[in-house]
């Protein structure tokens, strides 16, 4: 099923953009017992935030993007108010560790 769909048209090369993974960020980490009904062998709820970073020219554009409605999703109840632009950027990020901020309280079976 198609949840969302997006339109980038790249036109210029951008003397900024955000770096979305310039802070720490919160992250689930589910793994199933291998065992059917084991339940999870892995469940955190961690924070990360990337120890280094290169990127490349970022470029900017126009952009579009439509949500579609989803019985069993959140989507549906989202609004698109303000399409600022697009953004491209190749990046590279060293990931290492982090902090565990909850073990087992996911809930999930």
């Amino acid at each position: 099923r198609r949840l969302a769909q997006a339109v980038v048209r790249l036109r210029e090369p951008s003397e900024t953009n955000g770096f979305v993974n310039g802070h720490p960020m919160a992250h689930n980490r589910w793994l199933p017992s291998i065992e059917p009904g084991g339940g999870l062998a892995l469940d955190e709820l961690i924070s990360s935030a990337g120890q280094s970073f290169e990127g490349g020219q970022a470029w900017k554009g126009d952009a579009e993007i439509e949500l579609f409605d989803a019985p069993t999703e959140e989507l549906a109840a989202l609004r698109v108010e303000e399409v600022i632009g697009g953004y491209y950027r190749q990046v590279g990020v060293v990931w290492n560790g982090g902090t565990l901020l909850q073990s087992g309280g996911s809930g999930a079976e």
